[in-house]
């Protein structure tokens, strides 16, 4: 998720995580997951205020590890990455 820096601190990042999680719910999905930066000051903490939480690696899926291989690909080392996840209420 990326908000152009022009537009940014105007709740646009919050509508769109929203909007995912409505269809989520309509839709019957169990929980949303995501990989982000680990340590850039900006982006775990949106994630968490927004109901994400990190998994453990015993938690983190063969999928999951696969896209996290994925991304080591284009030049985003694992250790700097971190996988989260969000449970999908009100199914």
């Amino acid at each position: 998720l990326a908000v152009s820096s022009g537009h940014g601190g105007r709740g646009l990042g919050t509508a769109l995580i929203d909007a995912v999680v409505q269809w989520a719910t309509t839709n019957g999905m169990p929980a949303l997951t995501l990989t982000t930066f680990r340590d850039v000051p900006w982006n775990r903490p949106f994630y968490e205020r927004r109901g994400f939480r990190v998994l453990a690696a015993d938690e983190v899926t063969p999928g999951l590890r696969a896209k996290v291989i994925e991304e080591e690909s284009y030049g985003l080392p694992a250790e700097i990455r971190v996988v989260m996840r969000r449970d999908i209420t009100g199914r």
